[in-house]
């Protein structure tokens, strides 16, 4: 560990003093002949692993020594090392928290940009998780603004994972406290479904959930997650978990709208 902070720190310095310019093309060139190798390499270190651990730690609180770079020359040095050795974004540290994971915990928002922008296959990375805590669930509980970009980076299937309580990113989204404007937008970008499909529209006219005759609303939702429902919703729970079907009593008015609030799931 000691040995590659001394190696991080004597690289920054170099940089902060101007001797080396990673905006030359020439010099990076040399830069990423001669120091990228060596940087790229384990710490040894449980607990910060890779470089990339070190450089996503808020530098006042755990490396009050390390010199400070403009970001322009910071990101071109994160991206060296990755392109280097992109495997270096998935080391994980003793809590099982990979580079990148480590980076979005301490919401370290440009780096995460930088590292994400740099790797060749970033969804691969995404598509992990700790603790079945996945990567985009924890953008939204740390409020990254990056999280937009981030979520356009992974595909359909990284995007439906759930975590240990069954929620999707979606289901965290659709959270007041935690939903900003565009992001829904995007994750329905990349799914065959849609909100409407999931919270249903205004039936205008006498609802036909009163007529007997016609099917009860089934949901696609486990046993695991509540629905709440209002007065005088009969819920039927299907034998699969996975699926349960509402019934509503008939409503004596000419004219009655299904809102959301009339049955909501709370994710």
């Amino acid at each position: 560990m000691a040995s590659q902070l001394k190696r991080l720190r004597t690289a920054l310095d170099t940089i902060a003093a101007g001797e080396v310019d990673l905006t030359n093309k020439t010099q990076l060139k040399d830069f990423v002949s001669n120091e990228i190798p060596n940087l790229a390499k384990p710490t040894k270190d449980k607990k910060q692993p890779t470089v990339l651990h070190l450089l996503a730690v808020d530098q006042k609180a755990q490396h009050p020594n390390l010199p400070k770079i403009n970001d322009f020359q910071m990101k071109l040095l994160v991206g060296a090392l990755i392109r280097h050795n992109s495997a270096l974004v998935g080391i994980r540290d003793d809590q099982k928290r990979t580079a990148l994971y480590h980076t979005i915990d301490v919401r370290n928002e440009k780096m995460v940009e930088w590292m994400c922008d740099a790797h060749p296959d970033i969804n691969s990375i995404l598509s992990e998780s700790k603790n079945n805590q996945h990567y985009l669930h924890l953008a939204i509980k740390k409020k990254l603004k990056y999280f937009p970009t981030l979520a356009k980076k992974a595909n359909g299937q990284t995007l439906a994972l759930r975590d240990s309580k069954e929620n999707t990113v979606l289901h965290l989204l659709v959270e007041h406290r935690r939903c900003r404007e565009g992001q829904l937008a995007v994750i329905e970008d990349n799914q065959d479904w849609t909100l409407s499909q999931i919270f249903g529209k205004y039936i205008k006219g006498t609802c036909p959930l009163t007529d007997p005759t016609v099917p009860p609303v089934c949901l696609q939702v486990p046993n695991s997650r509540s629905v709440y429902v209002s007065d005088g919703v009969l819920e039927n729970k299907n034998l699969d978990r996975v699926s349960r079907c509402f019934e509503i009593s008939p409503i004596p008015t000419s004219r009655w709208f299904f809102r959301r609030p009339a049955m909501t799931i709370r994710w």
